[in-house]
C-alpha cells in the first residue's frame, strides 16, 4: 500500500492542475514534500531488500547495532527497548529471532544473577562488521552527489522540516 501510495503522489503538472481547485496551494511546498517522501522510501526499500537477503529487518538490524556499540557489548533486554523506543515485548519477539539465527547469546548478568543481558555471538559479529561497512559505502555512494556545503545544508534544511 505505501509502495502504491508514494510511487503515485502527483508532480509538479499534476500539481499545478490542482491549483485551480485549491486555491492559495503552494505548489513547491508539495513538490518539495512529495520528493522527500519518494528519496525517503527509495532509500528504505532498497535497505529493507539488502537486509531481507541476509535474513534480517530493520528492527533487527537496530537490535544488533545497539549492543554493537554498547559499552562492555552487551545489553539487558529493557535497555534495548528503551534505546530503540519499543515495547519489551517487542524486543522479546526480536531477540528470540535473533537467538534462534544465532546471532545474538542470552546469558546471566555477572552482577545479577536474575537479570539477562545480551551479546553478538561470534556468527553475530561475522555478520554485524561487514554489513556495517556496506551499509557505510551505500550512504557514501548515495550521498557522493552532493558537495560538503551541501550536505551541510541539506542536514540544516530537514532539520528545520523535521521541527515544523
Amino acid at each position: 500500500m505505501a509502495t502504491y501510495f508514494l510511487a503515485n503522489l502527483p508532480r509538479r503538472e499534476l500539481l499545478e492542475r490542482l491549483r485551480t481547485a485549491y486555491p492559495g496551494m503552494d505548489v513547491d511546498a508539495v513538490e518539495a514534500y512529495n520528493a522527500v517522501l519518494r528519496t525517503a522510501h527509495t532509500w528504505l526499500e532498497r535497505t529493507d531488500r539488502d537486509l531481507r537477503r541476509r535474513g534480517l529487518s530493520q528492527a533487527k538490524l537496530r537490535i544488533l547495532a545497539a549492543i554493537h556499540r554498547s559499552s562492555g557489548g552487551c545489553l539487558a533486554p529493557h535497555e534495548i527497548a528503551e534505546q530503540l523506543g519499543v515495547t519489551r515485548p517487542t524486543v522479546t519477539g526480536l531477540l528470540a529471532g535473533l537467538e534462534r539465527d544465532g546471532l545474538i547469546e542470552r546469558e546471566s548478568s555477572s552482577e545479577d544473577l536474575r537479570r539477562q543481558v545480551v551479546r553478538l555471538s561470534a556468527r553475530g559479529r561475522k555478520v554485524v562488521e561487514p554489513l556495517f561497512r556496506e551499509r557505510l559505502q551505500r550512504v557514501q555512494e548515495a550521498m557522493s552527489t552532493l558537495d560538503r556545503r551541501e550536505k551541510v545544508k541539506l542536514v540544516q534544511l530537514l532539520s528545520r522540516l523535521g521541527q515544523a
